[in-house]
């Protein structure tokens, strides 16, 4: 009988500690390209997609192509182990992070297409689709998606190294990017 209630116990904390993290903030760190070398926020997937079961350190962060996602990735080979930076709108949150999934990236982070968001904050759900989403989709504002893909293109860049997630008691003020406004 303590296997069964054991097990029960397990999958209950389990079954929280995922309704706790899509509900928290998570934060990533760009590490490089250097002008970007900043902790970003994020919130996950309302109901759709994995969580962050393990920290992914200096994971690659690759722009998908077509940036909104709403069609089959001509990327795969970048996005292929790496995260898809996908831009919002067109199509649903969980067709994007569908399509990155289908490229074989291991989590999406998708930015407002609202440039001069920086503040205002999207719930990303399912709707009604039918899309299959187990990778981690994370929601970023427009200032910081934008200002992230301006940077890497200025460098003649499509991706950065990042580290998603990263502790949030491990972060100063100072580590954030200088057009947060708190």
């Amino acid at each position: 009988m303590w296997v069964p209630v054991k097990a029960w116990v397990a999958c209950q904390l389990l079954i929280g500690a995922v309704s706790m993290a899509r509900e928290e903030d998570i934060f990533f760190q760009i590490h490089d390209p250097r002008s970007l070398r900043y902790i970003f926020r994020g919130k996950m997937a309302r109901d759709f997609g994995g969580v962050f079961r393990r920290v992914h350190r200096k994971a690659l962060m690759v722009i998908a192509d077509p940036p909104d996602a709403c069609q089959e990735l001509h990327n795969v080979l970048s996005l292929t182990g790496n995260i898809a930076l996908i831009q919002r709108g067109v199509c649903s949150f969980a067709e994007k992070a569908e399509q990155a999934q289908k490229a074989g990236a291991i989590a999406a982070i998708i930015y407002d297409n609202d440039e001069n968001n920086f503040n205002a904050w999207v719930h990303m759900v399912k709707e009604d689709y039918d899309y299959v989403v187990h990778i981690p989709a994370l929601f970023i504002n427009g200032r910081d998606g934008n200002i992230i893909v301006e940077k890497l293109q200025e460098a003649g860049l499509d991706s950065a190294i990042i580290t998603v997630p990263i502790n949030e008691t491990d972060i100063g003020i100072f580590d954030y990017t200088p057009w947060t406004q708190f």
